[in-house]
């Protein structure tokens, strides 16, 4: 599934909405700790052989001169930091520099790899993970204009748990936990 435009307000909800676990209401992202084997592998998003092929041919051939990606994933979810770990990996294989940061603060709804991008217009790196994301099997969605409408709900909401941007972060990718089947 591919969705591009503006989704920032449906993303944000399912991504925000999931409550606070921290006595402040503001998410947080940190570097990760070691990522948790997944105990319920059965139910895991798991890349196999052929689609991490299929997702580096889709990164070796892009030609954007900025090969950063933030892969941010909850520490609450065993799958999640075990996709991200899988997926910084094909990403360092791929030619691009992938960090990958734990969200803290808030609880992630499960639903797709959201792709939240920082400006309006994305850039072509962003289409290029997109199209990898999509070639490892992961349904994704995509938002643009998310720093502004973070600075503004943050504005309006000093409390209000939302993901939050370094100035040098063009997007990031959030690792949901898998939706239920």
């Amino acid at each position: 599934m591919r969705s591009h435009g503006l989704l920032i307000l449906p993303i944000v909800l399912l991504v925000g909405c999931g409550g606070s676990t921290d006595s402040s209401d503001t998410a947080m992202v940190e570097p990760p700790a070691a990522p948790v084997a997944s105990p319920e592998a059965s139910d895991s998003r798991v890349i196999d052989a052929g689609e991490t092929d299929a997702m580096l041919a889709v990164l070796r051939a892009d030609t954007s001169s900025d090969k950063r990606v933030w892969l941010i994933v909850s520490p609450g979810s065993p799958e999640t930091m075990t996709l991200g770990a899988a997926l910084e990996t094909v990403f360092r294989e791929g030619g691009w520099q992938p960090t990958t940061q734990r969200l803290t603060g808030m609880v992630l709804k499960p639903g797709p790899v959201r792709i939240l991008v920082g400006d309006e217009l994305e850039s072509p790196a962003v289409d290029s993970v997109r199209r990898a994301l999509e070639a490892g099997g992961l349904t994704t969605e995509t938002g643009t204009g998310y720093r502004a409408f973070y600075e503004e709900r943050k504005r309006d909401n000093p409390n209000w748990a939302g993901i939050p941007m370094e100035a040098e972060q063009a997007f990031v990718v959030v690792i949901a936990p898998r939706p239920a089947a």
